[in-house]
């Protein structure tokens, strides 16, 4: 039974290590060929797998994208919290200019935050270059799909009045989102054999299914929502840290 191992540890194009015949999986193959002799499940893999080395260059870029608008969200909270608490300072002290620079924080944040959420979901979209086969390609089309209600309900709020509940579903479908984005995340790991990436995807995947219960159980419960607030920051770090780790192994892959 053959099992040749990995021909070059630095080039991912090079493989080898094979066996399958038959189905005792491992697989991996090219390094010039020959030999393979494989069932149809293990030579789909392959295919997928070369595929996907090809389209890598946009799931990384499509990730770093996620990376920079989260930032972009990030770094508005900051101009918020310190250019609404310096203007509030300069009214109170009876300055007039502290109205104008009121303003200016306030377009200035709303213009980051849509800049970061035009961004993330830019990301996405790179991310669905991925080909048929990949087994997280369902995960990432359900994440975009989830993105566009999500838009969806903010467009028809600018022009109609919306009822409460549109609040609540507008929440959950950005969680599901993020979740199903989650899930592409760690096959994505899984597919270039990046464990550490893959394990805190799981743990930021059981954050946002931890989120998306309690966000629902705060309709009947609003205290619950200090413990989602809770894991939302815990999740935000982890994510942040899945996003830097997976990317830089993209570009290694």
């Amino acid at each position: 039974m053959n099992d040749q191992t990995l021909s070059s540890s630095t080039d991912s194009d090079n493989l080898r290590r094979w066996r399958c015949p038959g189905c005792h999986t491992i697989v991996q193959v090219p390094s010039e060929e020959p030999d393979p002799d494989l069932c149809a499940v293990c030579e789909e893999k392959i295919r997928t797998t070369q595929e996907f080395r090809k389209n890598i260059a946009g799931v990384s870029r499509g990730i770093s994208f996620v990376y920079y608008g989260l930032y972009l969200i990030v770094a508005s909270i900051l101009v918020g919290m310190l250019g609404g608490g310096l203007a509030g300072g300069m009214v109170a002290s009876g300055s007039s200019a502290g109205v104008g620079l009121g303003i200016i924080v306030i377009f200035l944040v709303g213009a980051m935050i849509f800049l970061g959420t035009i961004c993330g979901f830019a990301g996405r979209i790179m991310c669905l270059e991925v080909p048929d086969g990949f087994v997280g390609k369902r995960a990432i089309y359900g994440a975009v799909a989830f993105d566009l209600a999500s838009l969806a309900i903010t467009l028809t709020g600018w022009s109609t009045q919306l009822p409460p509940v549109a609040d609540l579903l507008y929440s959950l479908m950005g969680i599901a989102a993020t979740i199903l984005f989650l899930v592409f995340l760690k096959r994505v790991a899984q597919h270039i054999n990046d464990q550490k990436s893959e394990q805190r995807a799981g743990n930021v995947l059981k954050i946002g299914v931890g989120i998306f219960v309690v966000i629902i159980l705060s309709a009947f419960l609003p205290p619950l929502l200090l413990i989602a607030g809770v894991l939302l920051l815990v999740g935000f770090v982890m994510y942040i840290r899945l996003l830097i780790s997976l990317r830089e192994s993209l570009r290694t892959a």
